[in-house]
C-alpha cells in the first residue's frame, strides 16, 4: 500500500521541502489522513476477501470428503450386493436378476435387484402359515362358545395372549438374527414347525386353562417369522423393489387368512369323522406349517452377511459401552427415537393395530345376524381375498409414487387408503342395521375396503422404515416396531371391543341358543357398533399422524445418510432431492 502512496502528500518531504505556512501544513495533513483511510479500507478489503477464499477451500475441502466417503460406501455395498447374489442358485428363465441396465445407472451399481423367484415362494409359504394360524380363532369364536362354554371376554383373552407373546417376543428373534447368533433358516424351522406341533396339540384341549397357554406358545414362536422375512427382504432387494416384494408378502399371509376362513369358518361347526370341524382344521394347519418349516430349513438360501456390528449405535447414547449385550440391543433401539419419522410410524402403527385387533370379531358378528356360517366365511374370505389384492396394487402404486412425487409420495398414497377405508368400516358394522342389510351388500363394503384401503403397510410404511434403518438393524428394529405397535393393538383392540359391547352397547351372554338359531338383534347391533367404533376412531388418527411425515421424513433420511454413509439408491435420492 505504501508504493501507491503519492511523493506529493508525504508528511516528511513536506516539512523539509516545502517551506509554506501553517495553513499549507493544515491542509497537507488532512489529505495524510485520508489517504491512511484509504489505505485501511483497502487493507481490511484484502484480509476479507483472502478469509472468504479461505472458507471456500475448506467447504470443497469437505465436500471432497463426503463424497469419496459416499463412493465408497456405494463401492462397498455394490461388492456386498454381489457377494450374496453370487451364492443364490442360478435363476430360472422366469428369475429376474440384477441387471445393470437397469434403473440404477450407466455404472449399475445401483440396478435394480430382487431375489430370486424360488426364494420368494419360500418367503410366501412362510407368510400363508402365518396367516392362516391368525384366522383359526376368529374363524372358530361362534363354535367355541357351544363347544367350550367361552364367554365373550374369554374369547378375547385368548386372542389377546397370542398376539401379545407374538409381539413382545418378536424383537428377540430379531436380535438373534442381526446378531448371527442363529441363522435364519434355523429361525423359520423353529418357528414354523414349532407352531404346526403347538396347534396340532390345541385341536387336542378341553378346556379353557391348557388353551390359554398353548396359545401363548404358538404367539412365541409364529414371532419369529414376519420379523426376520421383512429383514432377509431388505437385504437383498433394492430399495425400489420392496414395496412390490412387501406387497407379496403381505398378499401371501391374506392369501392363507382367507383360505382358512373360506374353509374353517363353515367346517367349524359341523363334524367331520365323528371330530368337531374346528379341531379337524386346526390339526390340518399345524401339520401344515411342519412341513412349510421342513422345506424353507432345506431350500432357502442366505445371502451371505458381513460380521455383526454396531450398526445404529451412532444414534445410540453412549455408543456400544454396555456392560451386556442385551443393554446395548436397548441403547441401539432407543437411540432410534431420536428419529421423528420412526415414532410417527410407532404411533400410526399402533391405531393401525388396534383396528386390526378389533376386526377378529367380524365372522361373529355376521354369524350373529343370522347369517349361515358358510355364508359368514364368504363374507369374510371375500374381504381378505381383496385385502391381499389392495396390498400387492398399494406396493406399486407407492413405488410409483414414490418416483413422481418423491419423499412425499409414499405418505400420501397411505392417507389416502386410510380415509376411504373408514366410511366403508362405518357403514358396514353400523351404518346398515343388522338384518336389513342383504349379504350383496356386504360381500360390496368388505371387498372395497381390502381392494383401496390396505395399501399402507406395503405401500409406505415397511419401505419408509428400510430407508431410515441401516441394514444391520432392519430385522431388530422392524421386530420392535411390530412388538410396540401389536402389544398396544392386542391391548386395546379385542378386549375393547368385548368391554364396550358388554357395558355400552348391551351385549348380553344370555339365550345362546336362541342366538344361534335365529339371531339376536340386541346382541348383533352391541357387536357391531363396539367393533365400529374400534375399527373407525384409531383409523382417523392413523390417519392423522401421516400428516408429520411430510415434515419428518426428508429430514430423517438426509441425517441418516450423513451417519451412515448413502447406499446406491440412497446416495441418488439424496444428491438429488435434498
Amino acid at each position: 500500500s505504501s508504493s501507491r502512496r503519492s511523493p506529493s502528500f508525504s508528511p516528511r518531504r513536506g516539512i523539509s521541502s516545502a517551506g509554506a505556512g501553517a495553513p499549507a501544513m493544515a491542509s497537507e495533513g488532512r489529505s495524510d489522513v485520508q489517504v491512511a483511510g484509504h489505505e485501511s479500507r483497502e487493507l481490511d478489503f484484502e484480509v476479507a476477501e483472502a478469509s472468504r477464499q479461505l472458507e471456500l477451500e475448506a467447504a470443497d475441502a469437505i465436500d471432497d470428503e463426503n463424497r469419496s466417503r459416499v463412493e465408497s460406501n456405494e463401492e462397498v455395498v455394490s461388492e456386498n450386493v454381489a457377494v450374496e447374489f453370487k451364492r443364490s442358485p442360478a435363476p430360472s428363465s422366469g428369475d429376474n436378476v440384477p441387471d445393470s441396465s437397469g434403473e440404477g445407472g450407466a455404472d449399475g451399481a445401483a440396478a435394480p435387484m430382487r431375489p430370486p423367484r424360488s426364494q420368494e415362494a419360500l418367503l410366501w409359504m412362510l407368510s400363508a402359515i402365518e396367516g392362516a394360524d391368525n384366522s383359526l380363532l376368529p374363524c372358530s369364536m361362534f363354535v367355541l362358545r357351544e363347544d367350550l362354554g367361552l364367554t365373550l371376554n374369554d374369547l378375547a383373552t385368548l386372542n389377546l395372549v397370542q398376539s401379545l407373546l407374538q409381539t413382545l417376543s418378536a424383537p428377540l428373534w430379531a436380535f438373534l438374527a442381526d446378531r448371527h447368533l442363529l441363522r435364519r433358516r434355523t429361525i423359520f424351522l423353529l418357528g414354523a414347525a414349532g407352531q404346526g406341533v403347538i396347534t396340532v396339540l390345541l385341536a387336542l384341549v378341553t378346556s379353557w386353562y391348557p388353551m390359554i397357554a398353548l396359545r401363548a406358545l404358538n404367539g412365541l414362536l409364529l414371532a419369529s417369522l414376519k420379523p426376520v422375512a421383512m429383514g432377509f427382504v431388505a437385504d437383498v432387494t433394492a430399495p425400489e423393489h420392496r414395496g412390490k416384494i412387501y406387497g407379496g408378502l403381505n398378499l401371501s399371509t391374506f392369501t392363507g387368512m382367507l383360505l382358512t376362513t373360506l374353509v374353517t369358518t363353515p367346517v367349524s361347526t359341523a363334524s367331520v369323522g365323528g371330530f368337531h370341524g374346528w379341531r379337524v382344521m386346526f390339526a390340518i394347519v399345524g401339520v401344515l406349517s411342519i412341513i412349510t418349516g421342513c422345506l424353507v430349513w432345506a431350500f432357502i438360501q442366505e445371502p451371505t452377511r458381513a460380521p455383526a456390528s454396531d450398526e445404529g449405535q451412532a444414534l445410540a447414547p453412549g455408543g456400544g459401552g454396555g456392560r451386556s449385550a442385551a443393554l446395548r440391543e436397548v441403547r441401539r433401539v432407543c437411540g432410534f427415537f431420536k428419529l421423528p419419522t420412526f415414532n410417527v410410524l410407532i404411533l400410526q402403527g399402533i391405531f393401525g393395530s388396534i383396528g386390526m385387533s378389533a376386526s377378529a370379531f367380524a365372522t361373529m358378528y355376521y354369524q350373529y345376524m343370522g347369517v349361515s356360517s358358510s355364508w359368514a366365511g364368504i363374507i369374510s374370505a371375500c374381504g381378505l381375498g381383496f385385502v391381499g389384492v389392495g396390498i400387492m396394487i398399494g406396493g406399486h402404486v407407492g413405488d410409483a409414487m414414490a418416483k413422481r412425487c418423491g419423499h412425499h409420495g409414499r405418505v400420501l398414497v397411505a392417507e389416502l387408503s386410510l380415509f376411504v377405508g373408514v366410511p366403508l368400516k362405518f357403514l358396514c358394522f353400523w351404518g346398515i342395521p343388522p338384518f336389513e342389510g342383504s349379504i350383496a351388500w356386504y360381500l360390496v363394503l368388505n371387498s372395497l375396503h381390502g381392494l383401496l384401503a390396505t395399501w399402507c403397510v406395503a405401500a409406505a410404511k415397511l419401505p419408509l422404515l428400510s430407508e431410515i434403518v441401516p441394514p444391520g438393524c432392519r430385522s431388530t428394529i422392524m421386530a420392535w416396531d411390530s412388538a410396540i405397535e401389536g402389544s398396544w393393538g392386542t391391548l386395546l383392540g379385542g378386549p375393547l371391543v368385548a368391554v364396550l359391547a358388554q357395558s355400552l352397547f348391551g351385549f348380553t351372554e344370555s339365550d345362546l341358543k336362541d342366538q344361534q338359531s335365529a339371531g339376536h338383534v340386541e346382541n348383533a347391533r352391541a357387536l357391531g357398533q363396539a367393533t365400529a367404533v374400534m375399527i373407525c376412531g384409531p383409523a382417523l388418527v392413523s390417519a392423522m399422524c401421516w400428516f408429520l411425515l411430510h415434515w419428518s421424513y426428508p429430514r430423517d433420511l438426509r441425517r441418516v445418510a450423513m451417519k451412515f454413509g448413502a447406499a446406491p439408491s440412497l446416495a441418488k435420492t439424496v444428491s438429488a432431492k435434498l
